[in-house]
């Protein structure tokens, strides 16, 4: 069942500065789209071609020049907390998405202050249950992001991103900074995550082997415009020729079976 609906949405910057002409670059043109609740989604696309963007519109961080996104038929405008306890993001630069002068268990506990009234000792608890389901340690809650390794603060953001339950988490280019190894530990992990609660995923990515891994169905982003949507299977062929360039970059195989998260 769809619970976000993307209707008709363009977006552009003005690009140019004191010296010289000042123009608008379109990013996103007329693109529909319907997310489905509990389903994984790949959002394919190379530079440029409007996948970022379209994350910062789906979260309320920047409005649409044109068109609407709703959630569950209700129109989004800004940021909308109702709509932070349903949906969150992790973000590629997992390092700046923490405050270095803070715990690892505050920034986790940071949606559970701000989107819900969960006391201070059962927030807590919730933040060492998250840190266990992501594979890290309890004791991890006191330390520092500087103290962590980059995988283990990716977890620590997914964990954040999973602390008030929402029903789907974006994914940034979340792994992108990330070893073959690492990625692909986090992507079971993360496929554990949607079996156990029901939590969707939009995975924004140039990569189709992590989609081939992880989702159920993949779109793919050309030039701002929506030109590929389709179920994934293990022999799937594109149709569009930006999109058979996706599928013809030569990238590491990704291991057929699941590989251990280690703590480290």
């Amino acid at each position: 069942m769809s619970f976000i609906q993307v209707r008709n949405l363009s977006h552009g910057y003005t690009a140019g500065g004191l010296f010289s002409k000042r123009h608008r670059i379109q990013v996103l043109s007329s693109l529909d789209l319907d997310l489905h609740e509990g389903q994984s989604l790949g959002l394919l696309g190379g530079s440029g071609s409007g996948k970022s963007t379209l994350a910062r519109l789906l979260m309320g961080l920047e409005n649409a020049d044109q068109g609407s996104i709703a959630f569950n038929g209700q129109t989004l405008q800004g940021l909308d907390p109702k709509f932070l306890q349903r949906v969150q993001m992790v973000f590629q630069d997992a390092l700046s998405a923490f405050n270095p002068q803070r715990t690892i268990g505050w920034s986790i506990a940071e949606p559970l202050r701000h989107l819900s009234d969960m006391p201070v000792d059962a927030c807590k608890a919730r933040v060492e249950q998250l840190l266990v389901q992501v594979k890290l340690l309890a004791s991890d809650h006191d330390k520092l992001p500087s103290q962590l390794s980059g995988g283990q603060l990716q977890r620590a953001g997914i964990a954040r991103a999973m602390a008030v339950g929402p029903q789907l988490i974006i994914l940034d280019e979340a792994l992108s900074n990330l070893d073959r190894v690492l990625q692909v530990q986090i992507l079971d992990l993360l496929a554990d995550v949607r079996r156990t609660s029901g939590t969707g995923f939009l995975l924004i990515t140039h990569d189709l082997s992590l989609v081939q891994r992880f989702c159920q169905r993949v779109v793919v982003l050309a030039e701002g415009r929506l030109v590929e949507d389709r179920e994934v299977t293990p022999h799937m062929r594109f149709e569009h020729p930006a999109a058979r360039t996706l599928q013809a970059a030569v990238l590491p195989a990704m291991p057929k079976a699941p590989v251990a998260l280690a703590l480290a």
